[in-house]
């Protein structure tokens, strides 16, 4: 009989790795189909140890339905699907793996400025309407010497800034937290007030999480303190921006143009008017996406529950509360940079 239970939420099938991991602790991983509402979930995982989470919904109910729950794993960067707070008074520590896909959201970010900017959807459409012009070109701004502004200057941003200034692009940042001497060595210029930024920049890039105080940042007022000519990228989250607000400022031409990763709601609803826009570039929240970065998330994600059921803190813990409740060793392997 197995020691302890292990629910997987995010997958139809679970890697090879994490059952390999479940079963070396002589335990038992079981899973719950994607989609399961909070409800739901609060009444399907009574005697769980560990949460495999992906976009699953993980609120105070769903914690109190788990009391035995020593560790919710999320996959990826973001936690807002996580009550943070009921978790760390509940003594559940939340891990989750920041660190794999800076690079690939970074790529992706720069992907969606290009593609936007220089008009890749229209063109594209043209031509395979049978068409074969530089019409749909005008207007299109040059790239070097044009303003990238950051919203938040975390580590995917500062990664963009490198890939923007390759492209002689000058870079500047809001970001009233981070630490100035980060921003400088990426060679971000920091603007001490959004609508300043906002003002000045020719693209405008979000990096923000979902907080209370970042949840729809960019509203109308924001959309009226940017360039006409000026396009919005999102790759962070999709309530930092005012849906209803981006989709007046794209109808209106108060902006050119978006490239959007993340959205409010996801999935985008099928007859949601971004999906008919020429001027909006859209994926479905695919930013971090690739073969060797998607392998390592999942070796990181067995690890860090491997480490907290085995008595040690993860890489990373989200719930910075929990620190002070629980007495656990030192991670084996502690990550190589803050």
């Amino acid at each position: 009989m197995a020691r302890f239970t292990v629910y997987h939420t995010s997958a139809i099938t679970v890697p090879r790795v994490e059952q390999e991991a479940v079963a070396a602790l002589d335990g038992e991983l079981r899973i719950i189909a994607p989609g399961k509402s909070a409800t739901e979930l609060a009444t399907l995982m009574p005697d769980a140890l560990c949460m495999l989470v992906g976009l699953a919904p993980i609120t105070a109910e769903v914690l109190a339905g788990a009391p035995n729950c020593k560790v919710v794993v999320r996959y990826g960067v973001g936690v807002d699907n996580v009550d943070l707070d009921a978790a760390t008074a509940q003594g559940v520590v939340v891990a989750h793996v920041p660190d794999v896909h800076r690079r690939e959201v970074a790529n992706h970010t720069i992907m969606l400025l290009l593609a936007s900017t220089r008009k890749l959807i229209p063109q594209d459409r043209a031509i395979r309407a049978g068409g074969w012009s530089i019409g749909p070109l005008a207007p299109t701004p040059r790239l070097y010497e044009q303003t990238l502004g950051l919203v938040a200057c975390g580590h995917i941003a500062r990664e963009v800034a490198k890939r923007a200034h390759s492209m002689s692009m000058r870079v500047i940042g809001y970001d009233p937290y981070v630490d100035r001497k980060l921003t400088d060595e990426a060679g971000i210029e920091m603007i001490d007030a959004l609508p300043d930024l906002l003002a000045q920049s020719d693209v405008v890039s979000i990096h923000a999480p979902t907080t209370d105080e970042t949840r729809h940042m960019i509203d109308a007022a924001a959309f009226a303190q940017m360039k006409d000519t000026a396009h919005l990228i999102n790759t962070a989250r999709g309530p930092v921006v005012d849906g209803a607000a981006l989709e007046q400022a794209l109808q209106s031409g108060a902006i050119a143009g978006a490239g959007l990763d993340v959205h409010e709601p996801e999935p985008l609803p099928v007859d949601s008017p971004l999906r008919s826009m020429d001027n909006v570039v859209l994926t479905p929240h695919s930013a971090y996406y690739s073969d060797y970065a998607t392998g390592i998330l999942i070796g990181r994600a067995a690890e860090s529950m491997v480490h907290v059921l085995t008595g040690h803190w993860p890489r990373f813990v989200a719930n910075k509360g929990v620190l002070d409740k629980l007495d656990l060793k030192p991670c084996p392997d502690p990550p190589s940079e803050p």
